[in-house]
């Protein structure tokens, strides 16, 4: 069966655990990191008001994707300096949309994972 979508939001200048139980690994469908949600939705902030343009965001899912594919666990920081900045003097926040995939041999090390043992796996989704 498929694994289910898990939703992380973390504000900006925080840093977020993205988890999987043990024996599982991260797989990162989608990040965004900008000011798409209302003040009421996520990380309300004096810089965000009525007004505000929330159809600003970078998509950073690569970049997430190589910090934190294939591990259990990933600590990622909301900040400017990690992220592309596209909605200046705007609180933003960072979206991460993740599964976690049951790991192909718990015994065997992750770095040792094929492209292909995984891609079978997700396959198997």
């Amino acid at each position: 069966g498929a694994s289910p979508v898990n939703r992380i939001t973390i504000c900006q200048g925080e840093t977020g655990s993205i988890n999987c139980n043990p024996r599982q690994s991260l797989h990162i469908s989608s990040a965004y990191y900008g000011r798409f949600m209302s003040g009421a939705e996520a990380c309300p902030h004096i810089t965000v008001t009525p007004n505000t343009d929330l159809y600003c965001k970078a998509d950073v899912s690569e970049k997430l994707r190589r910090q934190c594919s294939g591990k259990q666990r990933c600590s990622v920081k909301a900040a400017n300096r990690n992220f592309e900045d596209r909605c200046r003097g705007v609180f933003k926040h960072l979206n991460v949309e993740f599964h976690c995939v049951d790991d192909v041999t718990s015994s065997a090390p992750q770095q040792f994972f094929t492209a292909r043992s995984l891609s079978e796996q997700v396959s198997q989704c």
